[in-house]
């Protein structure tokens, strides 16, 4: 069965997408890992870096200790690289929703496969560990770590889970 993919993906699917690619060590390990929105994750921890890099700074004028200004500048750094890893995240989030290529998504009884008219990607069955499916996101999680990730919008739930059932995949199929 081949999906003809002609809209682009929301901004949550992208994120979501991401969030799997960049953890993908965590889901081949423990699949039923919640998914997130990588962009709010990464944010909520910059927030937390300088609520602590605040709280030492408080603990500084307390207790009159250095420790606590080495502490509060490591937290401040660690906030600055989480700020441009965030940017990283959005230009990469912004090229994903600009780009309005048509691509398909074939599945059948041998492998996944992925085209955009410039690459064509297949992936077997026996390379695919599981399919997290999400909010927003179907994401064919392969075993190794040199596969790609092939991924499509919710908007195609129904065609992929036809295309699932009628090849037996359900075994593979993780719903979060």
């Amino acid at each position: 069965m081949i999906i003809k993919v002609d809209t682009r993906g929301s901004k949550e699917f992208y994120d979501e997408l991401l969030f799997v690619t960049n953890n993908f060590k965590k889901f081949q390990k423990k699949p039923e890992t919640k998914v997130q929105s990588l962009s709010k994750y990464i944010r909520n921890y910059m927030i937390y870096c300088c609520l602590a890099a605040i709280l030492m700074a408080i603990f500084y004028v307390v207790f009159s200790n250095t420790i606590f200004n080495v502490l509060g500048g490591m937290f401040i750094i660690l906030a600055v690289i989480y700020a441009f890893y965030l940017k990283s995240i959005n230009d990469t989030l912004k090229a994903y929703l600009e780009d309005d290529s048509v691509k398909e998504i074939d599945i059948n009884e041998e492998y996944i496969g992925y085209s955009d008219g410039t690459k064509t990607i297949n992936t077997n069955w026996n390379e695919i560990q599981n399919i997290i499916i999400t909010n927003n996101a179907i994401i064919f999680l392969p075993k190794g770590i040199n596969n790609i990730v092939i991924a499509i919008s919710t908007d195609y739930k129904d065609e992929v889970e036809e295309a699932i059932k009628f090849y037996n995949k359900d075994n593979l199929v993780i719903r979060k």
